[in-house]
């Protein structure tokens, strides 16, 4: 069993994926203070999780490796600033 998407852990993995991205091909890593913004994420609350996790695969046409995918079907709602 796969644990429920809180608003906190997603929004600290999309925060984490932009600066990343902004820092290889932009100006540098994201100017924001990171502990206050995911103290404000956490504070966020589910009001309801409709939600099931899938797998899947991929195999690399070029090297023949299989990698692992998987993620959430479904709706989830949040509620807070």
């Amino acid at each position: 069993m796969v644990g429920r998407p809180e608003f906190g852990t997603l929004f600290a993995r999309a925060r984490d994926r932009v600066s990343a991205l902004r820092g290889l091909y932009r100006e540098g890593p994201l100017p924001i203070d990171f502990r206050a913004m995911g103290e404000r994420a956490a504070a966020v609350c589910m009001t309801n999780c409709e939600l099931r996790h899938v797998q899947g695969e991929r195999r690399s046409g070029r090297t023949g490796q299989v990698h692992p995918l998987g993620g959430f079907i479904g709706v989830a709602g949040y509620e807070g600033n």
